[in-house]
């Protein structure tokens, strides 16, 4: 059966690490000599993927760097809010300008 990568014990989570690693190698250097066909490119991005993943448990620093990230997630977030209502703002002014040539062109039509 599949096992996860947190339930796995270290050295064998080693050794998943080293066989994407080559892998992710040889599709590389295919993609150098000849290039990739779409599958492949997929199966590429998909390795590197994984590879993070690995990486990511292997990493013995991991509850260290829990904080940190939490807190560089929160930065971005509130970043993305504020580009959001940036947004909603300029949507607005686009909005008003719309609405300001359609009354004058009324009132043109008018006179």
């Amino acid at each position: 059966g599949f096992r996860t990568l947190k339930s796995m014990p270290a050295h064998e989570r080693l050794q998943v690490k080293q066989d994407i690693e080559e892998q992710v190698a040889a599709l590389k250097e295919q993609k150098r000599s000849q290039g990739l066909s779409d599958k492949e490119f997929l199966r590429l991005k998909s390795l590197q993927g994984d590879l993070a993943g690995v990486t990511y448990w292997a990493n013995p620093t991991r509850k260290k760097n829990r904080l940190e990230r939490l807190e560089r997630e929160h930065h971005a977030t509130l970043r993305r809010r504020t580009i959001s209502a940036r947004a909603i703002e300029r949507e607005l002014h686009i909005a008003e300008d719309i609405a300001e040539t359609q009354r004058r062109t009324a009132a043109n039509l008018a006179a």
